[in-house]
């Protein structure tokens, strides 16, 4: 996947999870205030070990 594509992936799943921020900065070590971030685009290039913290937090868990 590339970066951007990633990138995008995880702004959705963010802005779909917006509620649940501080339980996701808690699971994956991503301070809050980085997700907030993230999602607004105010980071616009993340660092990968960030996104790579973040992935499995995100996950779709509909079926």
């Amino acid at each position: 996947m590339k970066t951007q594509d990633l990138l995008a992936h995880v702004r959705s799943q963010l802005k779909k999870r917006r509620g649940n921020w501080q339980a996701i900065a808690d699971e994956s070590g991503v301070p809050y205030f980085t997700l907030s971030k993230i999602a607004s685009g105010a980071t616009e290039n993340p660092r990968w070990k960030t996104l790579e913290k973040l992935l499995p937090h995100l996950e779709d868990t509909a079926a």
